[in-house]
């Protein structure tokens, strides 16, 4: 059968989304290493945490740019579905080292796990539904890296200000980037909010490096 090319963007646009996220990519392997490398010291569990982190940025990444770069409508098709599905699980992957390396805390805990509850249900939900409920599923992924207020106070504490800092501007720059997101319509927003989420992505990284191990 043959498949029929898909364009959602303007081929200016469409090159611009995947050498972003192809840059993000090459960027989260190296940045991978680096981290692992600097963690090696931890206790089993707690680099097994890292690694969590490291995959969930990589996969984030990769899956965007395969995408992005994908010209036939059944690869698009599969691609958007790890895209989206790589969302939840970098939110939940960004979480995991603060949660389970630098606060020793039951909350910790609990909110880890449901995190990664959300994230599987919204997996689910994604390979279900990945053309409708498109509005729900940002107000999940906003939701879902928010839910750090209800520890912003065990951070403040373990980690600094200067950590709380880094994650609050990069939970910014998400939230921003998914206003150019949502609109759809208007050329080049797409593109913008990738390098919002290379922007809330390093700055997260950073805070892990710097200040978690």
């Amino acid at each position: 059968m043959v498949q029929s090319p898909v364009q959602d963007y303007d081929p200016l646009e469409e090159q611009l989304n995947a050498w972003s996220h192809a840059l993000g990519a090459g960027l989260a392997v190296i940045g991978a290493v680096f981290l692992l490398i600097k963690g090696s010291s931890l206790p089993l569990a707690q680099w097994i945490g890292l690694l969590v982190y490291a995959l969930s940025l990589v996969l984030l990444f990769s899956s965007s740019t395969l995408y992005h770069f994908a010209k036939t409508q059944e690869k698009r098709h599969w691609y958007k579905k790890l895209d989206h599905t790589a969302i939840y699980y970098l939110i939940a992957g960004t979480y995991t080292p603060f949660l389970s390396i630098a606060i020793p805390t039951a909350k910790a805990t609990y909110l880890l796990i449901a995190l990664w509850i959300i994230a599987l249900i919204g997996t689910l939900f994604k390979l279900v539904f990945i053309h409708r409920f498109q509005k729900i599923s940002l107000a999940a992924y906003l939701v879902m890296g928010w839910l750090a207020v209800l520890v912003v106070d065990d951070m403040r504490e373990f980690l600094g200000s200067d950590a709380l800092n880094l994650l609050i501007f990069g939970g910014a720059a998400y939230t921003i980037g998914a206003l150019f997101y949502a609109l759809k319509k208007v050329r080049y927003t797409h593109a913008i909010w990738h390098l919002f989420v290379l922007l809330g992505a390093g700055s997260h990284f950073f805070a892990i490096y710097w200040y978690v191990i």
